[in-house]
C-alpha cells in the first residue's frame, strides 16, 4: 500500500506541471503579441522608431535609380544630336 500515496504524489505533480505549462504558454503568447505590435514600440521608444523610419526611408531612396526629367536644354541637345546623326548617315559613304 506504500505505492498508492506515491502514485497520488506523481499525479498531483503532473497536474501542477500542466498548470505551469499553461501559464507559461499564455505568458509566451502575450509576449509574442507585444513583440509584433508596432504601436508598443512607438509608445515605449518614439525617438528610436522615428530614427529607424528615417534610416529605412533613406536606404530605400538611395537604392532607387535616379530619374532625371528632361529639361528644355537637354531636349535641344538631343534634337541636335539626332540631326547631326542623320546628316552623318546621309552624307557618309554607302555600304550597300
Amino acid at each position: 500500500m506504500n505505492h498508492r500515496p506515491r502514485s497520488d504524489t506523481v499525479r498531483e505533480r503532473m497536474q501542477q506541471l500542466r498548470r505551469e505549462i499553461d501559464e507559461d504558454v499564455e505568458d509566451v503568447s502575450a509576449s509574442a503579441r507585444t513583440m509584433v505590435d508596432w504601436k508598443h514600440y512607438v509608445k515605449t521608444h518614439p525617438l528610436g522608431v522615428f530614427r529607424g523610419g528615417g534610416r529605412l526611408g533613406f536606404l530605400n531612396r538611395s537604392k532607387r535609380p535616379k530619374r532625371h526629367l528632361p529639361t528644355a536644354s537637354h531636349r535641344d541637345r538631343v534634337d541636335e544630336d539626332r540631326s547631326v546623326g542623320r546628316q552623318t548617315r546621309a552624307d557618309g559613304p554607302r555600304t550597300d
